[in-house]
């Protein structure tokens, strides 16, 4: 399930507070697991890390950190997992690259479509658009995939 259906199905079933606690406890593991790992963390301001987290709920609906993916695979089996992991690098991508910088290494179109395309290996419906991804390669490697703040 998308976590925002999750979420969705526990407050219709189960109450807006019964799902808070859920999630707020979810959120808890996330960031305890972060601050135990901290010293080792690399902090590097030209690169980020994607994290993979799997978690396991219980009947009573607590949740139990079963493990934590460093280099999670991107690979897709189902249509649906294809799904899952285009909004993973979208997100991905709109929290690490700064405003007004995918835009302009994408050709100048809007975010949401360069986003699009990025998920997408750069393709952009049936042919592509071929000078957008052509200046999106030029602009990674003038930067050498490093975005400019």
């Amino acid at each position: 399930w998308a976590i925002h259906l999750l979420r969705l199905y526990i407050e219709g079933t189960m109450g807006k507070e019964v799902a808070d606690t859920l999630f707020r406890q979810i959120d808890e593991a996330i960031v305890y697991s972060l601050k135990s790992v901290q010293n080792v963390i690399i902090n590097d301001r030209r690169c980020f890390e994607l994290y993979g987290y799997d978690l396991l709920i219980d009947e009573q609906l607590k949740p139990w950190l079963i493990e934590v993916n460093a280099s999670p695979s991107l690979t897709c089996t189902t249509e649906e997992d294809r799904k899952l992991k285009d909004r993973v690098m979208r997100d991905a991508l709109a929290v690490a690259v700064p405003p007004g910088k995918l835009e302009a290494a994408a050709g100048g179109v809007s975010r949401t479509t360069a986003l699009s395309r990025l998920s997408r290996g750069g393709r952009s419906g049936v042919g592509g658009d071929k000078g957008a991804v052509a200046a999106y390669e030029r602009e990674w490697a003038r930067t050498g995939g490093v975005p400019e703040c």
